[in-house]
């Protein structure tokens, strides 16, 4: 497969948005398909509907052209605040617990890569997202399609930053403790 020089691609754009419905992959045949630009949050689609911010719905893109038989990743960062990700009817991360109530859900939020298989040339990607807490529902932050071993290295340069950033504050505060 030949990924972009960084070897993923950000799945910035138009996305199908069925809100206040959790349409399950491949049961979309007799749904009339709103689009919503991602990143972005849910308050309006590109018609100009508007949405309330809490709520909840599902997100729907097809990727064609897709070398068959290939390894691919999926990178999600920020969906607020509950998620599901399906990945051609496979379910892949669940990050807090998406529900149509506030009572039912449980807020999540953090980022995931997942790893799957492209054997047809397509992938359909199902996201159902759930936000009941924060002040705005959608996905903050574009999803990353690609190389498997270049988005695991991303991913793995996130972490060590975070955790030497975590290193240095801790060591700070440590220091102030000794000083005073």
């Amino acid at each position: 497969v030949e990924w972009p020089e960084n070897g993923y691609i950000e799945l910035n754009g138009e996305w199908e948005f069925y809100f206040a419905e959790f349409i399950e992959p491949g049961q979309f045949e007799e749904k009339s398909a709103r689009y919503i630009k991602v990143p972005g949050i849910w308050s309006r689609d590109v018609e100009g509907e508007t949405y309330p911010v809490k709520g909840f719905g599902t997100y729907r893109l097809r990727l064609v052209n897709i070398p068959k038989e290939s390894e691919a990743a999926l990178k999600k960062t920020s969906i607020r605040n509950a998620s599901r990700l399906y990945v051609n009817g496979e379910l892949l991360a669940e990050d807090g617990r998406v529900s149509e109530t506030r009572k039912g859900s449980i807020p999540g939020n953090q980022p995931e890569l997942v790893f799957f298989r492209v054997s047809e040339g397509e992938a359909e990607i199902v996201i159902h997202a759930a936000n009941h807490e924060y002040v705005q529902g959608g996905i903050a932050r574009p999803l990353q399609f690609g190389d498997p071993a270049s988005l695991q290295n991303s991913h793995d340069q996130n972490l060590l930053f975070e955790f030497f950033m975590i290193t240095v504050s801790v060591l700070v505060g440590l220091l102030y403790l000794i000083l005073y």
